[in-house]
C-alpha cells in the first residue's frame, strides 16, 4: 500500500491549479535541462577546465554520481513509490511520463549535489546565486510537472546534500593533486 501525505496532495493540487500555456513551456524546458544530470554534468566539467575551480568540478561530478547511484539505482527501487500521475486522479503533465518510481527526485538530487559542490567551492557570488535559482527551478519543474511529490524534491535535497559531504569528505581528505 503506498501512503500518499496530504501535504503531498496539496502542494500537487496547488501546481495543477496555475498549469498555463507559457508555465508549462518554461517548466518543461526547465527540467530538460536536469534530464540525466546534463546542465550539471556541463557546469562540472566547465569548472575541471579552470585551475582555480578544478576541486569543485571534480566535487560535483563525484556527488553526481554517489548521487545516482543511491538515488537511482537503490532508493527508488527501494521504496517503489508511484508517481502521482499513476496514483492521484486528474494529474496533467506536459511531458512524456517517466517509467521509474518517483521517491527520491533524481532531478533534485543531482541538481542539489551539484548546487552544493558549486556554492560551496566557487567564491564568484553570480554563479552561485545562478546554480541556486536553476536547482530550485529544476526541483519546483518535477512537481509542477505532475511527475514528483514534493516530498521527492524533499528528499532530493536531503539526499544532495549527503552525496556533496560524502564527495567532500573523498576529493579533500584523500589530498589529491587537482
Amino acid at each position: 500500500m503506498q501512503v500518499i501525505l496530504g501535504f503531498d496532495k496539496y502542494i500537487i493540487n496547488l501546481f495543477q491549479g496555475i498549469h498555463n500555456p507559457l508555465l508549462d513551456k518554461f517548466f518543461s524546458f526547465v527540467t530538460t535541462l536536469g534530464n540525466v544530470g546534463i546542465v550539471w554534468v556541463i557546469i562540472s566539467v566547465m569548472l575541471l577546465c579552470i585551475k582555480k575551480y578544478r576541486r569543485a568540478g571534480f566535487v560535483s561530478l563525484v556527488s553526481l554520481i554517489i548521487g545516482a547511484l543511491v538515488g537511482n539505482v537503490f532508493l527508488k527501487n527501494m521504496f517503489q513509490r508511484p508517481r502521482p500521475f499513476i496514483t492521484m486522479e486528474g494529474i496533467k503533465t506536459v511531458i512524456s511520463y517517466p517509467t521509474a518510481y518517483s521517491f527520491p527526485s533524481g532531478h533534485s538530487t543531482a541538481s542539489f549535489t551539484a548546487m552544493f559542490g558549486v556554492v560551496n567551492n566557487v567564491d564568484f557570488k553570480y554563479i552561485k546565486a545562478t546554480v541556486i535559482i536553476l536547482a530550485i527551478l529544476i526541483a519546483i519543474s518535477r512537481v509542477y510537472l505532475g511527475v514528483h511529490y514534493f516530498t521527492d524534491i524533499l528528499a532530493g535535497f536531503v539526499l544532495g546534500f549527503i552525496c556533496y559531504k560524502i564527495s567532500e569528505k573523498i576529493i579533500y581528505k584523500s589530498r589529491l593533486e587537482i
